[in-house]
């Protein structure tokens, strides 16, 4: 009489699908050809749902690296595209600090100062847009004591493509995205405010690139 862990192991052995048994009995070459398949099927639905990621290394002044930014979305024109900016490193002064996309992928600190990074051109617009919000304005980064800072942001009004090639700025100051307050500052924003946020000088600074 078999024992009853036997005889668990023998229903559990008859209640196996159908195609499970099949492909136990079919030749090697066979199950090595499904599994084959299979891998490069599950691998291509893997890439298919990593979408399209951008990445920026983030430096100050100095050249050296303070961080990065991963950009990503679904497609190269699919819209929101998530930009996930990380400083970990260096001196970025603590509080908020504007950040931007700029037209340009150029980071040259050059001598510093108010002329540093200066080569990367104004804030990004793209699909003939002139009004402000610029295309590349984004939420402001939060600096803590320990100069490491993190932000999370979303903006429907670019995609990952039109991203790639150009670069994000941190700024020396908070960026007030154009409220003046009529009562305090009559005949409200200049067109110096909208185009800057007068957040200053530009502090830090990283070229986007499609990831590989």
């Amino acid at each position: 009489v078999p024992l009853p862990r036997q005889q668990s192991l023998r229903g559990r052995q008859r209640r196996l699908p159908q195609i499970v048994r099949r492909d136990r009995q079919a030749p090697m070459a066979a199950r090595l050809e499904w599994l084959r398949n299979d891998h490069g099927m599950m691998r291509s639905a893997s890439s298919r749902g990593s979408g399209q990621i951008a990445v920026a290394e983030i430096k100050d002044t100095s050249g050296d690296v303070v961080g990065q930014a991963t950009i990503t979305a679904a497609s190269e024109t699919a819209e929101p595209v998530t930009i996930n900016v990380r400083v970990t490193a260096g001196e970025l002064p603590a509080g908020f600090h504007g950040m931007h996309i700029h037209e340009t992928g150029t980071c040259d600190a050059g001598a510093g100062g108010s002329q540093a990074f200066t080569s990367a051109g104004g804030h990004l617009q793209v699909d003939g847009n002139t009004d402000h919000p610029s295309s590349g304005d984004l939420i402001s980064i939060n600096i803590l004591e320990d100069h490491t800072g993190r932000t999370v942001t979303t903006t429907d009004a670019v995609t990952i493509q039109q991203l790639i090639g150009k670069s994000i700025m941190i700024h020396e100051k908070p960026d007030n995205f154009g409220n003046i307050p009529a009562d305090k500052y009559p005949g409200g924003p200049n067109p110096d405010t909208l185009r800057t946020g007068d957040a200053g000088a530009r502090i830090a600074c990283g070229v986007i690139e499609e990831q590989s």
